[in-house]
């Protein structure tokens, strides 16, 4: 499924007070973060206390947000064949429904993960797992795709002052993702191995943590030796869209539709 993320006017954007966050704010989010930390979900606990404060977005607030993507054409889709689309298996469906939170990931439709684990306890599932599976193989509708694409957007505020747009998309979207994600876990682990080099980022829970703790090991071992950190500006947003639906076409055929 090919499709633009739908642009949104200006009142689909959350927003709140730009800079520091109120002390209501910090209340709630040192709350949040104990009870995280409780019941072990240490990365998260972390989250909740370092997340960005949300920014008071504007007419050019929201000219700034649609200036970081580069101008550049839509991605050419191929002539040829499109490769055969993965065929997700219904267990698989509903076990990934069954572990999803409660209470997260309200999408700009107010639909969450909580209503999907509805659906499926009601015994409704037949029609969900028919939905997540056309959107995995990319033969959403036409006249449905805006819809499925439709992104809300929030915008955080850096350090720096600047803006860090979050687009968080379609539940049933994240949910075929994370059911794809799971199904072609060895194809996508293989395309993303590189020889000489390990990476942290793709299906590898706490792989940023992992990694951190990593260098602190490696640095505590060998105290004259040293890190360079490296960070592209607007590194992912300058990435070309034809190379990854290319790459994506040759490494994992089977992502390719959706």
């Amino acid at each position: 499924m090919h499709t633009k993320v739908a642009v949104l006017p200006s009142e689909h954007i959350q927003s709140k007070g730009r800079g520091a966050r109120s002390a209501d704010d910090l209340e709630a989010a040192v709350v949040r973060a104990t009870r995280l930390a409780r019941e072990g979900r240490l990365s998260e606990a972390a989250q909740a206390l370092l997340q960005l404060p949300l920014a008071e977005v504007g007419p050019e607030q929201m000219e700034a947000l649609r200036e970081l993507p580069p101008r550049a054409d839509p991605p050419v889709v191929s002539d040829e064949p499109d490769p055969v689309p993965v065929h997700l298996s219904p267990d698989l469906v509903l076990r990934v429904v069954r572990g999803l939170p409660v209470g997260r990931g309200h999408d700009l439709a107010g639909c969450g993960y909580g209503h999907l684990r509805l659906i499926e306890s009601n015994g409704d599932s037949d029609a969900l797992v028919e939905v997540i599976a056309k959107i995995a193989a990319g033969r959403v509708a036409p006249e449905a795709r805006t819809f499925v694409a439709a992104c809300r957007l929030m915008a955080l505020v850096k350090p720096n002052g600047k803006l860090r747009p979050i687009a968080l998309g379609s539940v049933f979207r994240r949910l075929a993702a994370k059911c794809v994600c799971k199904q072609l876990e060895p194809e996508i682990s293989a395309a993303l191995q590189t020889p000489g080099a390990v990476q942290f980022a793709g299906l590898l829970k706490g792989g940023a943590e992992s990694l951190a703790w990593l260098v602190k090991l490696a640095l505590s071992s060998n105290p004259s030796h040293g890190t360079l950190p490296m960070d592209g500006v607007n590194a992912f947003n300058c990435m070309s869209r034809q190379h990854i639906l290319d790459t994506v076409r040759e490494r994992v055929p089977a992502l390719h539709g959706y």
